[in-house]
């Protein structure tokens, strides 16, 4: 009797997750982003869009390094540039994919550069004589790009904006110094590292403030900010920790410390964080090297190569290994990153993942078919 009962109520719930699942979920998928086509063999993914569905990077050409952009399966390098720039990469993309930005090194200098649908705008150096400038982030929109620029007094951390360049300042004591890596969604939040008095330290500036963030308890004096979330609240990025260094998770004043994978001597490195702040990614030193991660409250530090096989299904096969995740989408589903494959090829991937509920609704699934099985 209690099997007559009992059927109907699964198997209405078996029907509800599978529509549901169908309904929601893009299955998840896992893509090698290649070389670009007519070039080497080796490419870098740097940073992913807001959205997921662009990526942006470099690769081996002819006759030398060649920024891409990824969409919808299709890798293709950036219309535009000058002739003259033979190692050049992207670093960064707006929310929608449409803005990149990057550098490149004409004529034994640096140059911050920002693309948009085939023009290129070189953006402006800090008054010193010598054009050397690098953007490695920017807001939501593309209109501001963080970045650095050899000034007067030496390297700072700048935003670009409207076609002017804007100095961050440094922090008090030590050499002149510092670099900006990540902005807020909205650019008034930008996060890097300066030169202070304890050495090199991560930064956060808003309101024409600069706040040091501090370093690791029990930590060395040296610390990195890499990215930021959406609203500017939570900071992540690395510092020191013995004789290498630790990822940390800023927020409310208190960095904290994420770990490291188990296995390999004891080093980890945040690179991105999701807009919500609560989905980190990075590489760590695990068994066998440097492996990518993803960190969030409720599991901690994870290896992305690993659960990419085992809790997702993705087929690995011709890669050595997966070394580093570089950035990751709004949503957190989306992250790109760089991995060995073949004996010696460097390729950049990117990753889509299902939504958690999306994963729960098919355990479900699994569970009740195995359940109606026994019964």
């Amino acid at each position: 009797m209690a099997r007559t009962h009992w059927q109907p109520w699964i198997a209405g719930m078996f029907l509800t997750a599978c529509s549901v699942t169908q309904a929601t979920a893009e299955a998840p998928f896992f893509v090698n982003l290649g070389p670009v086509p007519g070039s080497g063999t080796d490419s870098w993914a740097r940073a992913v869009s807001g959205n997921g569905l662009v990526a942006v990077g470099d690769a081996l050409g002819f006759p030398g390094q060649t920024p891409y952009r990824w969409e919808n399966g299709v890798l293709a390098t950036l219309e535009g540039l000058p002739d003259n720039w033979t190692g050049t990469t992207a670093t960064a993309v707006s929310s929608n994919g449409s803005v990149i930005a990057g550098h490149s090194y004409p004529n034994e200098t640096m140059t911050a550069f920002r693309w948009e649908g085939g023009n290129v705008t070189c953006l402006p150096d800090l008054p010193s004589g010598e054009t050397w400038t690098a953007a490695f982030g920017m807001s939501a929109n593309g209109n501001r790009i963080v970045g650095e620029s050899c000034g007067v007094e030496g390297w700072e951390a700048v935003y670009w904006q409207d076609g002017t360049v804007t100095g961050l300042g440094d922090l008090p004591g030590g050499p002149y110094g510092g670099s900006a890596q990540a902005c807020s969604a909205d650019g008034s939040v930008i996060v890097g590292w300066s030169q202070s008095s304890n050495g090199i330290e991560a930064f956060r500036w808003e309101d024409d403030v600069m706040t040091p963030l501090g370093n690791l308890p029990g930590g060395g004096l040296e610390s990195y900010a890499r990215d930021v979330s959406a609203d500017g609240s939570v900071v992540v990025g690395f510092g020191k920790f013995g004789s290498f260094y630790q990822a940390f998770r800023w927020e409310d004043g208190v960095m904290a410390p994420l770990g490291d994978l188990p296995g390999g001597t004891f080093d980890s490195r945040a690179t991105g964080v999701s807009a919500d702040g609560s989905i980190v990614v990075g590489y760590s030193k695990a068994t066998g090297g440097y492996a990518p991660f993803i960190w969030d409250a409720q599991h901690g530090m994870r290896n992305l190569a690993e659960l990419f096989v085992s809790e997702y299904g993705f087929d690995l096969s011709g890669w050595e290994c997966l070394t580093s995740a570089a950035g990751i989408s709004d949503d957190g589903l989306t992250i790109v990153g760089v991995g060995t494959y073949g004996p010696v090829y460097q390729r950049g991937w990117l990753a889509h993942l299902p939504e958690p509920s999306s994963l729960m609704l098919l355990a479900l699934s699994v569970a009740v078919v195995s359940a109606k099985r026994r019964h």
